[in-house]
């Protein structure tokens, strides 16, 4: 089983929860009447692993559920671009991470710097044409198709052609038996060889 972290808001005058779950590489969301008995209280969250990572996860189903216009109290204190000194968001610097300008900015930064470095973290984007001067197009895009039909749909992968195994497969009695006997016999047989020298 893996790592599941979870949390809670409540929006809505405390009517529904909005409860965020990762698991693995795997976020899942979904809103919940807060009548319901949880075991899971607003604001808790249960970490395993990291919490820098997961509050990475949950300010971004927040944002994204901004973006798809629920009506959440928050505070933007806690969204890039924000500065502790002018005590404001800076909505240009904020735009930047919302359009992937943050990783636009990180893979011309490897190129010039570290090509390799380059090559290995990026491979799929490269393989795929993506460079940083078209990551704004593509979020746009990404962001208008999510728009425009926001219900995930299920991609039917192929079966695995032969599962893995990690382990040895187990033995039934009767090839145990089989196998015995033969390692028996090869040993009868070289002391056998050795009595006739």
């Amino acid at each position: 089983m893996g790592l599941i972290v979870s949390g809670a808001i409540m929006y809505a005058k405390s009517s529904v929860k909005l409860l965020c779950e990762k698991q693995n590489r795997k976020l899942s969301s979904t809103s919940i009447p807060s009548s319901l008995p949880a075991a899971r209280q607003a604001g808790g969250v249960q970490v395993g692993g990291g919490q820098a990572d997961f509050n990475l996860f949950f300010l971004s189903l927040i944002h994204g559920a901004l973006d798809g216009g629920l009506d959440i109290p928050h505070n933007e204190k806690r969204f890039a671009g924000y500065t502790k000194e002018s005590k404001q968001l800076d909505a240009e610097v904020h735009r930047k991470y919302v359009f992937g300008g943050h990783v636009a900015a990180y893979m011309t930064t490897l190129m010039e710097d570290e090509p390799e470095k380059y090559q290995s973290h990026f491979s799929e984007y490269i393989k795929r044409g993506i460079t940083p001067d078209t990551m704004e197009e593509l979020y746009k895009k990404v962001h208008a198709n999510i728009r425009a039909d926001p219900i995930r749909k299920k991609v039917a992968k192929p079966a695995p052609k032969e599962r893995k195994r990690f382990n040895l497969m187990k033995l039934t009695y009767e090839e145990r038996r089989a196998k015995l006997i033969e390692r028996l016999n090869s040993l009868n047989d070289v002391a056998n060889e050795e009595d006739d020298e």
